[in-house]
């Protein structure tokens, strides 16, 4: 069995400030967030190296436009909903570090509590109160399943919300004591969404407002 090459912490840092792109760092490797697969190892090196030279990096993997729509939809609802409200809402660039889990995360949106925001000497938030991913079928299973269980580590984190770009539906994962969560989806476009954690509801409709092509037709 070939073994697998591991980076550090700050291999990772370094990366990032060289490479255009968002990465995670996931036990030791690099991972491009939006394909959800490691970043090659000859690619790292050569971004690692004296000899590096930004003009001859592939590109890497970007959002979609229905991606970035439910992102933007999302944060302008929950900036509207929670106005003069004790929290603050981080989107798609701000890096995650939890004291129980070794591993960079970036989710799609963050809100924490103003008052009470933790942050590492890198500026990674470390206690939120809701974490929003939007994914897709490469990111799917990751999201669903090795997110979940990083995510659901987290102490201060009350509710993760999944966010579906290829149909409509909303997972809401929330937590209702230190090791139980309860699970509720959403499909149907006149369902509201309760996010208990901040005190709001949100419309499916307003969620998917702008994506015509993944709406059902109008009778």
């Amino acid at each position: 069995m070939v073994a697998v090459k591991t980076y550090t912490l700050d291999d990772y840092y370094r990366f990032i400030e060289r490479a255009e792109g968002q990465f995670e760092f996931v036990d030791g490797q690099i991972i491009e967030l939006h394909a959800a697969e490691a970043v090659e190892e000859s690619l790292i090196d050569y971004v690692l190296s004296d000899d590096f030279d930004a003009n001859e990096l592939p590109t890497f993997a970007m959002p979609t436009r229905i991606h970035d729509i439910l992102v933007s939809n999302l944060h302008i609802l929950f900036g509207l909903l929670l106005r003069s409200q004790p929290f603050r809402i981080y989107s798609q660039a701000t890096q995650l570090r939890g004291d129980l889990f070794a591993k960079n995360r970036v989710p799609d949106l963050i809100v924490v509590h103003k008052n009470n925001e933790q942050r590492t000497a890198r500026h990674e938030v470390q206690n939120p109160i809701l974490l929003v991913e939007v994914w897709s079928k490469s990111t799917q299973r990751i999201d669903q399943s090795e997110k979940l269980e990083d995510y659901q580590g987290l102490p201060s984190l009350q509710e993760y919300v999944m966010v579906a770009q290829d149909q409509p539906r909303v997972t809401v994962f929330r937590r209702l004591s230190a090791r139980k969560w309860e699970e509720e989806i959403y499909t149907e476009l006149n369902e509201t969404v309760e996010l208990t954690s901040l005190g709001i509801q949100i419309q499916m409709q307003e969620i998917y407002e702008g994506i015509d092509e993944i709406l059902p037709p109008m009778p």
